[in-house]
């Protein structure tokens, strides 16, 4: 059975992705002030990798227009694994 969801889930749903959106945004917009000229916007891992978040975040860091932005995908799986001795 598909689960229904109730107008509060959605209401809790849309602010969690805005309070996630808002901090990369805050986090973003602190170190980009703290640069002359950056050279670059670096996002990683699944949700650096994930166009729509990537549009949302830059769309609210107007400090962002015109620097450039390089996505490298990641192997989160593979970095653990390799981290564990033996």
């Amino acid at each position: 059975a598909r689960r229904r969801w109730s107008p509060d889930d959605r209401h809790h749903a849309v602010l969690a992705v805005q309070m996630f959106l808002y901090d990369i945004q805050r986090y973003l917009s602190s170190y980009l002030g703290l640069l002359v000229h950056p050279d670059m916007i670096v996002f990683t891992g699944a949700v650096g990798q994930n166009a729509w978040i990537r549009r949302a975040v830059l769309a609210g860091v107007p400090a962002a227009r015109g620097v450039p932005v390089v996505v490298i995908p990641t192997d989160e799986e593979q970095a653990i694994a390799a981290a564990i001795p033996g």
